[in-house]
């Protein structure tokens, strides 16, 4: 439930910056919600099921894996 405000708070501090979301499993319903009041669509991305590769890593492990993760959109910024 944090992620709406998460968003917010980076809009505001830095608004020339994008945002990926890589998310475990499906976002949940109510925090989409809240995501598309903000009407940052075109700076959010949200990729869901991101784990999907490694059937058995769970939730807390996946967000270590925020340090290395890699996804080909990153080419695209400095």
């Amino acid at each position: 439930m944090y992620i709406p405000m998460l968003l917010y708070s980076c809009y505001k501090a830095y608004p020339e910056y994008d945002v990926t979301l890589f998310i475990h499993g499906k976002l949940n319903k109510d925090v989409r919600k809240s995501i598309d009041r903000l009407e940052l669509k075109n700076q959010i991305i949200i990729k869901e099921n991101s784990f999907n590769d490694c059937p058995k890593i769970s939730a807390l492990k996946s967000k270590a894996l925020r340090w290395i993760l890699w996804d080909d959109n990153f080419i695209n910024y400095d």
